[in-house]
């Protein structure tokens, strides 16, 4: 979890909730702030969620993978951590 607040506070939050240009001046016109990327412009709240697949052993034909975990894209698990 350290590590999902460290990416949110470095990487996250200064890419979606921009208040300086380019050259990391002030944006003084507020119209301005919170452009994703320069084009996009952030409408409404920010969602973030989770959703994490089913664990299970893998199968394959040559038995490779048989002691290794996959997760199925088609399962979801709403266990807790």
């Amino acid at each position: 979890i350290g590590e999902t607040w460290t990416w949110m506070n470095d990487v996250f939050f200064p890419k979606v909730f921009k208040q300086t240009d380019y050259r990391g001046e002030p944006l003084t016109d507020k119209s301005d702030w919170s452009h994703v990327l320069s084009y996009n412009a952030l409408v409404g709240p920010v969602w973030i969620e989770q959703e994490r697949s089913t664990k299970i052993l893998c199968s394959d034909e040559s038995d490779i993978a048989k002691d290794m975990y996959c997760y199925d894209a088609e399962t979801s698990d709403i266990s807790d951590f």
